[in-house]
Formats: structure tokens, sequence, C-alpha cells
């Protein structure tokens, strides 16, 4: 015997502009309980002071990690050359000027 079927448990879905209201809020440099009291005179959305702490460490976490220094060969090039070295004792002693060509 198994368990009744249960309806979905899914919980409610903080839509995008809210969370970039909430983001934007934070920003400007109000608390948690600020923003909750400002979502609901302005919007008239309810949302939890967890909900809105959630949000904002999930904006901290996903901060755009500096590229390192941009490649001289592209992927391409690589593998191309890569292939030349490898195919044989001609490929390995190739001056780097002919290499370059």
């Amino acid at each position: 015997m198994s368990s009744p079927a249960r309806g979905p448990t899914r919980k409610s879905h903080i839509k995008t502009p809210t969370r970039v209201r909430i983001r934007t809020y934070d920003e400007m440099g109000l608390t948690q309980r600020e923003i909750v009291k400002k979502l609901i005179e302005e919007r008239g959305v309810s949302v939890h002071q967890s909900t809105i702490s959630r949000i904002i460490a999930s904006k901290r976490s996903k901060r755009i990690k500096p590229k390192g220094k941009e490649r001289k060969l592209s992927e391409r090039a690589v593998r191309y050359v890569t292939r030349l070295i490898r195919q044989g004792w001609f490929g390995r002693r190739m001056t780097y000027q002919r290499l370059i060509k």
C-alpha cells in the first residue's frame, strides 16, 4: 500500500522584477526589514525576510570573475601547432620563425 498522492510542494516563485527591486534596495543600503516593509507598501508583495536574505546572498555568489590574461593564440591555432609538431621529426625540428608562418 502506497501513501496518498500529494499536490506539488513547490514554494511560491519570486518573480524577477521583485528580485531586482530587492537587490536594488540592498545596494541603496536598506536593511532587510526595511525592504520587507517597502515591498508591502509599494508593490503589495509579502516576502519573508529569510527569502530576501537568500536573494541577496545569491547575488553575491554570482559575481563575474575577472578573466585571466587574454590568449595570443586561439584554441584552433594551438591545436594546429600541436598537430604539426606531433607529426614527426620535421615538425619538431622546425624553427620558431617557420612555426609562426
